[in-house]
């Protein structure tokens, strides 16, 4: 059983028992074999999601009970585009406030003529959806990464905080 190997990775991370995370040990259970499942899926192992998911908790927190959902988005995510989870939820945090947004959004409008709306990345719901938002926006200014020149994706890497 993937789940139990999970539960014990949970349980031994001096960072995050499962009292912290707010689950009874049966939920913990369900939360490792839910981290097996998307493991295959996304192609890492249980413990590295495990480990993930630990790194990434103290993020994910102020998604509150959805923040296991927000896991899943964001690893999923991560393992269609090749952009890190860890990436994604900085360029998130990064467009959380009004200034952040508008100066990611201006200089993406300005240097690549990209249409990114601030207040479309400040709504945002999680961090796959921020980076659909900023994917979406370049493909409608028909840029794509291949075609970028050697500068605009370094522009893209500097303004987004996506290592190229």
């Amino acid at each position: 059983r993937h789940g139990g190997s999970a539960h014990l990775y949970i349980h031994s991370s001096p960072t995050r028992r499962a009292s912290d995370l707010g689950m009874s040990a049966s939920e913990v259970d369900q939360v490792g074999d839910q981290f097996a499942q998307l493991g295959q899926i996304v192609g890492k192992s249980t413990a590295t999601m495990v480990s993930d998911f630990n790194r990434m908790s103290g993020s994910l927190a102020q998604f509150g009970s959805g923040a296991l959902d927000v896991f899943q988005d964001v690893q999923e995510a991560a393992a269609r585009t090749g952009i890190s989870a860890d990436t994604m939820m900085g360029v998130f945090e990064k467009t959380t406030t009004f200034s952040g947004a508008a100066d990611m959004a201006g200089k993406l409008n300005g240097v690549l003529g990209t249409t990114v709306d601030a207040m479309e990345l400040i709504n945002s719901e999680n961090p796959a959806e921020t980076m659909d938002i900023l994917r979406n926006s370049l493909l409608d200014a028909g840029k794509s990464f291949e075609e970028m020149t050697m500068q605009e994706r370094r522009f893209l890497a500097e303004t987004s905080g996506i290592n190229m």
